[in-house]
């Protein structure tokens, strides 16, 4: 496989190379309590305090189902395409549900590649203020000199076990190896980006923007459902970056994709196929098969060398519906513009089948559902947290719906913000 030198690492290296295939993963679910999103204090100079919101935010009454789909998302990439790709933050979540020998193994195999983006979208308010904005932040080095470099970064992630820490340099140094820099976020201007997704009338919608909100502005109680829209443009710029073919999106993300790119999600996806070839079902729960044994990941990865796993990886990405000449040219969750011939996925599924039973151990798959649900178009579910939201701030400030709206617009809270959070 082509590589770049390692001192081109953040340029050109890791670039997924002509005639292979990716799947970039940009919301790596695990089970557990995670922390989705991130909020700080800084002192803004003259007094001023700035706080700042980064992350996707998502809360339990904005999603209505809770399956974690790591495992099932990976195996789909394994299954389907040459490269995974996962954000370096995902690392904690994907080495908790596989375990770290297995990571390591897909690291040194090339089949597991990383992406760490030197600046993150934020939202930065004064105190106490209602509307803030976009904005790049990097976290510098110490001396202040430039961006954190990324072996700092990785040794920030992980404190090796006591009496362990040859084994934990040798795996920091596997990660470091297989992570590209992605520190173009200031000239791709991304919070540019997102002001212009903003302006499509089909994002507003879904938002629940107030036409009184300019696009510079973000209201405090809109602010993750921006940082999600801004997740999806930095999908978009990275997908182009290092020419990643497919792309897996948060719940919400395909409908709004859809609104602001005008990229149309599509019924039949990789995950469909996935789900045959590893069980004879289409809608088969990947990650229930692995939670009963782990060690069918490693057959999956002697499937991925067979001769009959490239062809049927060909295959795939053939049928990837990529849109090219759309701003965002990825195939949103693995959708496929045609279906694969039934005889391949029946030879791709009886090649899988007789290296699991060479162990003698076939899994019955016990959960039927379709993955696909996960990325529900719905967003009603926003709109209904933001509007408490709103309600709470404008409850704390004495502020009634009939008074002028707390983003300054001077019209009443009934006829200004609050309207389009309530459809």
């Amino acid at each position: 496989v082509p590589r770049s030198a390692p001192s081109e690492l953040g340029k050109t290296a890791l670039i997924v190379p002509a005639g292979k295939t990716a799947y970039y993963v940009s919301d790596l679910t695990a089970p557990g309590t995670w922390q989705t999103s991130q909020e700080i204090t800084a002192d803004g100079g003259g007094g001023n305090k700035i706080e700042g919101a980064f992350g996707l935010g998502f809360t339990n009454d904005e999603i209505p189902f809770h399956e974690a789909t790591a495992l099932h998302d990976m195996s789909v990439a394994l299954i389907c395409f040459d490269y995974l790709y996962l954000s370096l933050s995902a690392v904690p979540r994907a080495l908790s549900v596989l375990g770290e020998d297995l990571l390591r193994e897909l690291l040194r195999q090339d089949a597991l590649r990383l992406i760490h983006n030197q600046a993150d979208v934020g939202i930065l308010f004064y105190a106490q203020e209602a509307v803030g904005s976009l904005g790049n932040v990097t976290i510098r080095a110490k001396d202040g000199s430039g961006a954190e470099p990324l072996a700092s970064r990785i040794r920030r992630m992980f404190q090796p076990v006591p009496g362990k820490e040859k084994q934990a340099r040798d795996f920091l140094g596997e990660l470091e190896r297989q992570t590209v820099v992605y520190d173009r976020s200031d000239e791709v201007n991304l919070p540019s980006l997102v002001r212009g997704a903003l302006l499509m009338p089909g994002v507003s919608k879904l938002l629940g923007i107030g036409d009184a909100i300019l696009p510079a502005q973000v209201p405090r109680w809109l602010r993750y459902p921006y940082l999600r829209l801004a997740h999806l443009v930095q999908t978009a710029a990275l997908c182009t970056e290092y020419r990643i073919q497919a792309a897996k999106l948060p719940f919400g993300g395909a409908h709004l994709t859809s609104a602001a790119f005008g990229v149309q999600p599509v019924e039949l996806q990789a995950d469909h196929l996935a789900s045959y070839v590893s069980s004879g079902n289409f809608n088969s729960d990947l990650g229930a098969l692995l939670l009963q044994d782990m060690s069918i990941l490693r057959t999956i990865l002697r499937f991925r060398d067979s001769p009959g796993g490239e062809s049927f990886r060909r295959e795939v990405g053939q049928a990837l519906a990529v849109d090219g000449g759309r701003e965002f040219n990825a195939s949103v969750n693995a959708g496929l513009k045609q279906t694969i011939p039934l005889d391949v996925l029946q030879r791709a599924h009886d090649q899988l089948l007789r290296l699991m039973t060479e162990s003698a151990k076939v899994t019955h798959v016990p959960a039927v559902w379709s993955a696909a649900r996960q990325s529900d178009a719905s967003t009603r579910y926003w709109r209904a947290k933001s509007q408490k939201m709103l309600l709470e701030m404008c409850a704390a400030r004495g502020i009634g719906k009939n008074d002028p709206c707390i983003c300054g617009s001077g019209e009443k809270l009934r006829l200004c913000c609050l309207p389009p959070l309530a459809s």
